[in-house]
């Protein structure tokens, strides 16, 4: 009798475990259903030219590909999109009508984003160098491209405009209203009013290197020369959002750190280190001589600085924090690191 209820047992089991087999399918499919789901409709834009400017200065680029890009410019419409990014995947129709005072044989353009968060320099659209040729002196001149994005906008939305050494010199151009911009958001509206910001930078600056800086010769730092000071660049953009510091903000922060070295005497100030800027301004109301952090600082020490920054010039794309002090201020290169 024992055995019979051990065969049954068994059976049983057997039957569940057929049964289970069985109902595996619904799973698979719901991940087929997931799979069929419909994919995401691209955004359209229509984007003309004249709402990032009325004019542009078109001017020699340090970064050239040559006989292609030796003079360059970029028109900016981010604040149109700000509130209505475009991603992966959507479309933008671009019109112009330009009106030079030179002739351009060819004027190359793509869309690009040129925040910090895209690398400074990144194309979106998938049909790379659309150009525009023929452009003669004070005769106006249309265009109209359409370009799917291969990468989202992360920061910037910008019109690259370029022409190589053929052309000689840079120039001003102008453009005149072909469309109106469609982008399914309101331009963002530019703060007018100054406001206090209060942050505790103490992950953000985790680990601040400050390393010497040498002299700037024709754009190359000379390395052979002495130092002139010991600094580290720390950019704190991320920390305003889409509300980046204007004249008149103050900014209160706290930083809590030790430093491997003693310091005698720690400085900070801000900045702006973007390509908008030609990669630097001081926007600090302090000016270049910055605000006191902290003196005799001991190696190993728990310190928590506590300082406020006031704004002197609106940030156009970002904002860096400069620390730094004077050669025999410490011991060559300090690391400041944060504790808990």
């Amino acid at each position: 009798m024992k055995k019979l209820i051990k065969v049954s047992v068994a059976v049983l089991l057997m039957v569940a475990m057929v049964a289970t087999a069985f109902a595996a399918p619904k799973k698979k499919d719901k991940g087929k259903a997931k799979k069929d789901a419909a994919p995401v409709e691209p955004s359209y834009y229509v984007l003309d030219v004249v709402d990032a400017c009325t004019e542009i200065k078109i001017v020699p680029n340090q970064y050239a590909e040559a006989g292609k890009t030796d003079f360059q410019a970029v028109a900016d419409w981010t604040p149109l999109v700000k509130t209505n990014k475009p991603k992966k995947g959507d479309v933008i129709d671009v019109y112009l009508k330009i009106i030079s005072p030179i002739d351009i044989d060819s004027l190359m353009m793509n869309i690009v984003d040129t925040s910090a968060a895209a690398s400074y320099w990144t194309i979106l659209q998938e049909e790379k160098d659309w150009t525009l040729t023929d452009i003669k002196a004070n005769v106006p001149k249309e265009a109209h491209f359409q370009g799917v994005l291969k990468n989202p906008m992360r920061g910037n939305l910008g019109l690259q405009l370029a022409y190589g050494k053929a052309n000689k010199t840079g120039t001003t151009v102008k453009f005149e209203r072909v469309k109106q911009s469609v982008t399914g958001a309101k331009p963002v509206e530019i703060r007018k009013t100054p406001k206090k910001f209060d942050f505790d930078i103490s992950k953000d600056a985790a680990f601040v290197q400050i390393e010497a800086e040498y002299p700037w010769v024709n754009g190359v730092q000379d390395r052979q020369a002495d130092p002139t000071c010991f600094q580290k660049i720390v950019d704190i953009t991320k920390l305003f959002g889409d509300d980046l510091p204007i004249v008149g903000d103050e900014i209160h922060m706290k930083w809590k750190c030790s430093a491997d070295k003693d310091v005698s005497k720690l400085l900070i100030r801000a900045v702006e280190n973007t390509q908008v800027v030609n990669w630097w301004a001081e926007i600090d109301a302090a000016g270049t001589e910055g605000t006191l952090l902290g003196e005799n600082i001991k190696a190993g020490a728990t310190n928590t600085f506590d300082f406020t920054i006031k704004i002197s010039q609106a940030c156009k794309e970002g904002i860096s924090l400069v620390v730094w002090y004077d050669v025999g201020d410490a011991d060559g290169s300090v690391l400041l690191k944060y504790v808990k």
